[in-house]
């Protein structure tokens, strides 16, 4: 039921290529960064250091930051407005329910620098590669966060394992570039160089063959040392002299208050809004622990009613909207990337009214339960009534105020009381192709046959 439940995701790599090419034909400046930067140079590297890429980074320019933002939103995509506007300058967040996918774009600022923890090199030298944001530039993001967190270190010795350290960015990391760069910043220097140490210290730990930890060892002290060689600036020995008694990196945590300065500018029911959100956020996060499953970036009402809690099951990006009622005791199933539209109403079970001598208010148990399923991508209008038992197919379309008794076959648009298909949503030669984009498990004859079977 799990794989169901998830279905077959999109390749995060394959989503970032395809959205690169986009832009690069409209010519805005557009490549991939972070985990998905590094599979895409080394798509068959050491399995020690692979790592599955739950969402998508990408790094563009100041001046192009619109250009990529009109990007996204023809592909479907929709922006963290509020997080944007705020925040926007150097990150911006964006989500989408047909990939299930949330992607973050870095943006560098009219010096080509992008403006995190430190002040660090990011689209300055764009051109270097049509897909990706140069190495050297994707160790230094991983290596400059004071965190350290264990994905990041583990792709550093991925990307050294992958590629030798020299002076051109040819398939390998430019030890010049990143020498030359933290030669002139002190605090960057201190936090990267302890990100190599640590590094360091975990590769030793990987169960990988001597000579894979090896190489990865040298490499780390080649670089090292290269660091450390680089002549530095007056204003680097000058920061040096007073060390770690101030701190060296700029703080990211007051994120919450700026959003409160920025909603109690705006309007004087700010600060109430904001408390009501963080409520229906902890009132969410309680549910979610509750239900049978739920996958990532799914959002559900939180004061809706699910009966029982345990026998929920919500795929990955998956949108409920306000004023939900299920009530379904053998399971209520919702595939990734599905949306349904406020008040929906779903009975997966029965009174048992064959019962003598009781009134139905009496026995409300005892009769038939059945799971209830919507497949994967299905839309639901509003006001939607799903009866015990059914299945809306993966990518239907089902009408408002339809009350859905039998199956809905995939990719069909459905209506009325009860619910019947009227037309398919794409023609023969379209479906196959839909389905090729999407990697569905199923397949165009297998559905076709189902069209026919409804009479479409």
């Amino acid at each position: 039921m799990q794989e169901w439940l998830t279905g077959a995701m999109l390749d995060p790599i394959i989503e970032g290529k395809r959205l690169v090419e986009e832009a690069s034909a409209v010519s805005v400046p557009l490549r991939l960064a972070g985990g998905v930067a590094m599979r895409a140079h080394a798509p068959d590297g050491h399995p020690a250091f692979r790592r599955e890429c739950g969402d998508l980074d990408l790094a563009t320019t100041a001046n192009a930051a619109q250009s990529v933002d009109d990007l996204l939103s023809a592909a479907g995509y929709t922006p963290n407005h509020l997080r944007n506007r705020i925040d926007g300058a150097r990150r911006r967040i964006y989500y989408s329910s047909e990939t299930a996918l949330k992607v973050d774009v870095f943006v560098g600022d009219r010096n080509g620098d992008l403006k995190l923890w430190h002040t660090q090199p990011l689209t300055r030298r764009l051109d270097v590669d049509p897909l990706t944001i140069p190495l050297a530039e994707q160790v230094l993001m991983k290596l400059a966060s004071p965190e350290h967190r264990d994905k990041d270190i583990f792709d550093v010795c991925g990307i050294v394992h992958e590629h030798p350290l020299g002076a051109s960015d040819v398939e390998t990391v430019n030890s010049d570039i990143l020498a030359a760069c933290l030669a002139r910043d002190w605090g960057l220097w201190r936090t990267t160089t302890e990100g190599i140490e640590r590094c360091l210290a975990r590769v030793t730990t990987i169960e990988i063959a001597d000579a894979d930890r090896d190489r990865v060892r040298h490499r780390l002290e080649a670089l090292q040392r290269r660091l450390d060689d680089e002549p530095k600036t007056l204003r680097w020995r000058a920061r040096a002299a007073i060390g770690e008694r101030v701190r060296w990196y700029r703080p990211l945590r007051p994120t919450r208050l700026k959003r409160l300065r920025f909603l109690v500018a705006r309007s004087p029911y700010a600060v109430g809004h904001f408390v009501w959100r963080g409520v229906r956020q902890a009132i969410r996060l309680i549910r979610r622990r509750r239900f049978g499953a739920c996958g990532t970036h799914a959002r559900f009402d939180p004061f809706g009613s699910y009966l029982p809690p345990e026998k929920m099951f919500f795929g990955p990006g998956i949108s409920i909207g306000p004023g939900a009622r299920v009530w379904a005791d053998e399971g209520f199933y919702v595939a990734e990337a599905a949306t349904i539209s406020p008040e929906l109403c779903v009975m997966g079970r029965d009174p048992n009214m064959r019962a003598v001598g009781r009134p139905l208010s009496e026995v409300r148990s005892g009769g038939v339960n059945l799971p209830v399923r919507v497949g994967r991508g299905a839309w639901l209008g509003a006001r939607v009534t799903l009866l015990k038992g059914v299945l809306v197919g993966e990518g239907s379309v089902v009408g408002a105020g339809s009350v859905v008794t039998k199956d809905v076959p995939a990719y069909t648009v459905a209506a009325g009381n009860p619910c019947r298909p009227v037309r398919a949503r794409f023609s023969p030669e379209e479906l196959a192709e839909h389905l090729r984009q999407t990697v569905s498990p199923l397949s165009p004859q297998s559905v076709i046959a189902d069209w026919r079977d409804a009479g479409l």
